[in-house]
Parts: structure tokens; C-alpha cells; sequence
């Protein structure tokens, strides 16, 4: 989620506590916040802490930020990002990429996106963006299918018979993606070259909710 929309979705979310609060003198309102809206925030809590440890702990050890640490593994998951609403969180991905081959750490690359509206093409921008670093085109293949995490690693391993492979990306993102790898019987690590903005955005919670108990 972007700035700009974490923002609007924070001050609408404020001014719907804000309204319940000031109506709680009615008993319909009243009803509401304490039977359905307390009870579910309350769940949310609780999901989100349990999903927050069973991540890190399965991802304890496994995300490196140092590439001299990271071992040896022929191939990275670039996991896709927007190159035009997202452009740090796109450039940091390719930037942690290019660290793995620089250092030798790799031998060849997974760049897994999706396919938008005209210009909208994660894989092949991403592509792009490591062929004018320097990247050999023949090391990079292209997965226009990963719309989101699960499938982006799932297709590493059923499309391209990949069982062991680095994932880049931001530290939270790679944490969750060493999570679902090692629940679906995958030996992957990940790689960060550095994060945007807040460690761990709110968005990520349902994210780790999702993954944990409903993937």
C-alpha cells in the first residue's frame, strides 16, 4: 500500500471511530461497537500476534541483509512491485538482485510479476531494470503469473522445478515468503538490500493473517 493511500485509508478509518464515539449514546450504535466491532478488533489482535511469531520464527535466521552472509543458491525470486506507484519499494528488489549476482551468490534469476493495464508488466520491467545493471538477459526468466506471493513461490517450484532458491525483496515481505516457502515443503532464504519507509507496514499484518491461517 502506498503513502498516499495508507494515509486516506488511516483518516477514514478515524473518522468512523471518531462518528461511533460521539453516537455510542444510542443504543443501536452502542449494540454495535461492543457485540460486533470490539469482538472483531479483539480477533484481529490476536491473529495478527500469533501470525507475526510463527512467521519470524519459521524466517528466524533465514533473511540476510549482509550478502558476504548469505549462502550459495543458483537461483533468486525476485518477488514483483510497481515500478511506477511503488518506485523505492521496485528499486530496492532489483537493487538486493543485482548485490546476489555482483557477489556471485546466484547463477540465475526468476522475476515474478503481474500483467496490468498498458505499461503494467512487473516481470518485464523488472527484467529490464537488471539487464541495464548489467545482468545477462539469458540469466533472467520471466513469470508474468505471480500476482501475488503464494503463487509467485509455488510456480517456482511446480513451473520451474525450482526447490531452493533466494527470495528478494523487503525484510518483511521475505520473512512472510520464507514462511509460505518452508509451509509448502521449499528450502528458500531471503535477501533485503534495505526497507522503505515504516519496517513493517500495516498492510503486512493482514498479509501474515492471510498466509498463517487462510493459505
Amino acid at each position: 500500500m502506498s503513502t498516499f493511500r495508507l494515509i486516506v485509508v488511516s483518516f477514514l478509518l478515524l473518522i468512523v471511530v471518531i462518528t461511533l464515539w460521539r453516537l455510542q449514546k444510542y443504543k443501536a450504535p452502542r449494540i454495535i461497537t461492543r457485540w460486533f466491532l470490539l469482538p472483531f478488533l479483539a480477533l484481529f489482535l490476536i491473529l495478527a500476534l500469533i501470525s507475526n511469531i510463527i512467521v519470524n520464527k519459521a524466517a528466524e535466521n533465514k533473511v540476510y541483509s549482509d550478502v558476504n552472509l548469505i549462502p550459495y543458491i543458483e537461483t533468486a525470486l525476485v518477488l514483483g512491485a510497481d515500478k511506477n506507484s511503488a518506485p523505492e519499494f521496485f528499486s530496492k528488489r532489483i537493487d538486493a538482485a543485482f548485490m546476489l549476482y555482483k557477489a556471485n551468490k546466484v547463477k540465475n534469476f526468476i522475476v515474478s510479476g503481474c500483467v496490468g493495464p498498458v505499461n503494467y508488466d512487473e516481470s518485464a520491467n523488472m527484467k529490464s531494470a537488471l539487464v541495464a545493471k548489467g545482468v545477462p538477459d539469458s540469466l533472467i526468466i520471466m513469470d508474468k503469473e505471480g500476482d501475488h506471493t503464494l503463487n509467485s513461490i509455488m510456480r517456482c517450484k511446480d513451473v520451474y522445478n525450482k526447490n531452493k532458491f533466494i527470495v528478494a525483496s523487503q525484510s518483511y515481505h521475505a520473512a512472510r515468503a520464507v514462511y509460505i516457502a518452508s509451509k509448502n515443503g521449499i528450502d528458500a532464504v531471503g535477501f533485503y538490500s534495505g526497507n522503505v519507509g515504516i519496517i513493517t507496514p500495516p498492510k503486512e499484518y493482514f498479509s501474515r493473517i492471510k498466509a498463517v491461517f487462510f493459505q
